[in-house]
């Protein structure tokens, strides 16, 4: 793949890129044996589940034993399961909840920690991968992603349809306004739904799992493209891809920065690229306003 397919793909970065995983079910199982397969060795699991009787024939991290008494934490066994794949990968797992907006607060003083946790292991990683099977406990990632400037990845499966997408990322050196062409959407920019899939379904309402390398895709050369992590406005993308289209030349469009939506039978390619809580600076400023107001 470094020689003949990515002659320029800096293998060195992939390989020190701090890979944090928000839910260890399916999606971070398959995602996480696929960072190995990457060469990525900084793979840190987060999940508030014990493992159960129901896993181990769909997460390939997990196998029987680990379900007896109760199961086991499912973050510390993907990690220690990930170690017995490969030793040398530096794997670590958290148990915890995700804060999620518009729940009742139950235990105040557990879910600040919870969200302290969070907040430190966005701030000490380069890529999150949402991988959660709800809606709303991808919200706050989405925030502090935003707010961190991270690769943000998002992944969710319907029963026959899957989503993939890279989020927007606000660039700290330009204004937000200068950003409007170039910034893509998130998550919750938009309800669009791939041809083929169930009516009335949109985007933002699939959940669980996809294939582990299609979530991959926007991985690397997201990380390791010329324009960084904010990429090249979309339009312009795909108006060199249209153009290399009517020449019948090869274009290398850059993976990263698109949407894909698939089917059993299909996949659609998408540029969403609108006002939403991973593009917009509104969510980001409120959530940093907060960060800088006393406690008592």
């Amino acid at each position: 793949m470094k020689w003949r397919i990515v002659p320029t793909l800096d293998l060195d970065r992939i390989k020190s890129t701090r890979c944090l995983l928000l839910g260890s079910g399916t999606l971070g199982s398959y995602i996480g044996r696929a960072l190995l397969a990457w060469g990525v060795r900084k793979i840190t699991f987060v999940d508030n589940g014990k493992v159960s009787f129901s896993n181990p024939v769909r997460q390939p991290l997990f196998e029987f034993i680990d379900c007896i008494d109760g199961g086991k934490p499912k973050a510390e066994t993907a990690a220690e399961n990930m170690k017995r794949i490969f030793p040398l990968v530096d794997a670590q797992g958290f148990t915890l909840e995700v804060p999620m907006a518009g729940h009742p607060i139950t235990d105040e003083t557990k879910q600040k920690q919870d969200f302290d946790k969070l907040e430190e292991l966005v701030q000490t990683h380069d890529v999150i991968f949402l991988l959660m099977d709800s809606r709303e406990t991808r919200w706050l990632p989405t925030v502090m992603g935003n707010v961190y400037s991270k690769l943000v990845i998002n992944a969710a499966l319907g029963f026959e349809s899957y989503l993939v997408m890279r989020h927007g990322c606000i660039n700290s050196s330009i204004s937000p306004e200068q950003q409007q062409e170039s910034r893509l959407g998130c998550y919750f920019c938009n309800d669009v739904r791939p041809d083929g899939c169930i009516i009335g379904c949109g985007a933002d309402g699939f959940c669980l799992a996809a294939s582990g390398q299609t979530v991959c895709t926007p991985f690397g050369p997201g990380l390791v493209h010329r324009s960084g992590i904010a990429p090249a406005p979309v339009a312009r993308i795909f108006a060199q891809f249209r153009d290399a289209q009517a020449k019948c030349q090869k274009f290398q469009i850059l993976l990263g920065v698109l949407r894909v939506c698939g089917a059993r039978v299909q996949i659609t390619w998408l540029g969403v690229c609108a006002t939403g809580t991973g593009k917009s600076e509104i969510p980001g400023a409120a959530y940093r306003a907060h960060k800088r107001a006393p406690t008592g």
